[in-house]
């Protein structure tokens, strides 16, 4: 009975987090609080619990649906388009990840996979020189300090750009990809978890002012570290008109699998249609999954003769 008026007071106090940002983490654990309020309250066999606990699910249902932009998805499903029209990205955080010798034909082997994101990659950089040889294009480190984020692309890069880590800042790194006729400005972001909730906020805040002075249309993915109703990535969604695919990818802890938080994303701009965000199997020991986005390649009207050119880095320097 205790365990469910607590995690039912959680609940109802990360509904609040728009108003109120220390309740940022609880935003992200609404749905779990209100089902995990409901199963005490039924296994207690108390009929108002039970109901307040309905109530609250419900609400919170439409809380995490809110956070979803259907005009993204378009109506066919995933996979349908052409190959050549589409570009397949995969975010994965390598956070505890334990590497056997499969380590890297797992990560080679993911179906269609046109680039990987690699957040947190920690030890994950000793695979990066084999990884290379399925994805030739990779993006060096921000800085010294800072080295958690990595891009590996099949297509070629032809512009890099990073901003460091900082008190109040993410690290970003942004990679212009060179795919299907088209140049497609990629960022793969990694924010902090929100404690405090505030800090997390400022860096959404930092994050979203960077973005919104980028000309063009964004691809933005990595570890947001909050889920898609949060109150950062709704600030980020509304100053750097960004949108969230339709779908729930649980991504964190994988342990939990599809009952887990959907904390990585891949976010589009305006206009750019992707399929729904899937989890991925793969036999790595991360305490994250995968979150692979079908994104469409606009333009491919494009002729042979009126591809652009790749300006600056036709191949992109290595990994260090």
């Amino acid at each position: 009975m205790l365990a469910g008026l607590v995690s039912l007071t959680a609940a109802m106090a990360g509904m609040l987090a728009p108003w109120i940002h220390t309740f940022d983490l609880l935003a992200n654990l609404i749905l779990h609080s209100s089902a995990f309020a409901l199963v005490c309250f039924l296994a207690a066999r108390r009929t108002a619990g039970a109901l307040a606990g309905i109530a609250c699910l419900l609400l919170s249902a439409a809380i995490a649906w809110s956070g979803f932009d259907l005009s993204v998805t378009g109506a066919a499903p995933p996979g349908s388009v052409a190959r050549a029209a589409t570009l397949r990205i995969v975010t994965y955080n390598m956070t505890g990840a334990r590497f056997g010798p499969d380590a890297v034909q797992a990560l080679a082997a993911l179906p269609d996979v046109d680039v990987i994101v690699l957040t947190e990659t920690g030890r994950g950089r000793a695979l990066i020189p084999q990884l290379r040889k399925e994805f030739p294009h990779a993006t060096p480190c921000a800085s010294r300090e800072s080295c958690s984020l990595t891009i590996l692309s099949k297509h070629p890069v032809c512009r890099l750009a990073s901003w460091p880590r900082a008190a109040n800042h993410p690290e970003i790194i942004r990679a212009d990809i060179l795919a299907g006729g088209q140049i497609l400005a990629l960022y793969a972001v990694d924010l902090r978890a929100p404690r405090p909730s505030a800090r997390q906020y400022r860096q959404f805040e930092a994050l979203a002012a960077i973005l919104a002075r980028q000309p063009g249309a964004k691809i933005v993915t990595g570890d947001f570290n909050a889920v898609s109703w949060s109150p950062g990535i709704r600030h980020l969604s509304v100053h750097a008109a960004l949108q969230h695919p339709h779908g729930y990818a649980a991504s964190w802890p994988s342990i939990l699998g599809p009952f887990g938080v959907a904390i990585d994303h891949v976010l589009v701009s305006q206009g750019l249609d992707a399929s729904a965000p899937a989890a991925i199997a793969v036999p790595l020991r991360s305490d994250h999954r995968p979150v692979g986005v079908e994104i469409a390649i606009p333009g491919m009207g494009a002729t042979q003769g009126s591809v652009p050119s790749c300006p600056g880095m036709a191949n992109s320097p290595p990994q260090k």
